[in-house]
């Protein structure tokens, strides 16, 4: 942690994923404590769907995890082989070009509903689209597809578990990263108290589900976790902070 005098921000992604940012606030003046609320495992598909379909869909980094540590692209590709492969934003196209999938589309909002009216635009009329990812989603990209006629089904490859969240008593908060609808509604069901920070998030997706929980402070910081610590620090400290170069 930080210099106890400097501002205080939760950090609630995975474990693994939260160290190098801390390390990166604290570098910068800022304390966090980790507060974990959401944990994830990564599970095979069941059974497969009959192919071909026009589109895969990911909306996740964990999705394209799963795919690529199962060894589940092969048989993506023999499901879907001309398709269009599109991600829900940046950070999702990093990781699947990373992994060596070319990326056809990338959503210029950040949400499933974007990507799904982008998709519409592209697809011939009651195209079949597979979805991949986790066992929760905020169904925009299955209202925007099934409103345009088009047949939208889903390929689990990783499930979200409830990690245990504490009811902690108030202290000098000043700001929350967030990073999913989940991850928020747990934290605040727990600690409906933190509503009076700061929060962080990534997209548009995350950011309604904060407002709906009465969250009126709301910084969105963008895919690329790159920048996420000096966006932040920059917030939090009220001044300009450098980027490396």
């Amino acid at each position: 942690m930080a210099d106890a005098t400097g501002p205080l921000v939760v950090l609630t992604r995975e474990p693994g994923d939260n160290e190098s940012l801390a390390r990166q606030l604290e570098a910068l003046g800022v304390a966090s404590r980790q507060v974990p609320c959401l944990a994830t495992e990564l599970v095979r598909p069941p059974a497969w769907p009959r192919p071909p379909f026009s589109a895969l869909t990911f909306s996740s980094r964990r999705g394209v995890r799963g795919v690529v540590e199962q060894r589940l692209w092969p048989q993506l590709q023999r499901l879907a082989p001309r398709a269009l492969v599109a991600a829900v934003g940046p950070a999702t196209a990093r990781a699947l070009e990373e992994a060596g999938i070319a990326v056809s589309l990338v959503a210029a909002s950040g949400d499933g509903a974007g990507l799904g009216r982008q998709l519409a635009e592209l697809l011939p009329a009651a195209s079949r689209v597979l979805a991949v990812g986790g066992n929760l989603h905020a169904g925009g990209l299955d209202r925007v597809l099934g409103e345009a006629g088009y047949r939208l089904e889903r390929l689990q490859v990783y499930r979200n578990i409830e990690p245990p969240i504490p009811r902690l008593e108030p202290f000098a908060l000043a700001g929350v990263l967030v990073a999913s609808p989940s991850a928020a509604g747990r934290l605040l069901d727990r600690n409906p108290w933190m509503r009076a920070a700061t929060f962080f998030t990534i997209g548009a997706t995350t950011r309604r589900a904060l407002e709906e929980r009465g969250v009126a402070d709301i910084v969105t910081i963008g895919a690329d976790s790159r920048r996420w610590a000096v966006l932040m620090a920059r917030v939090l400290l009220g001044r300009e902070v450098l980027e490396d170069t």
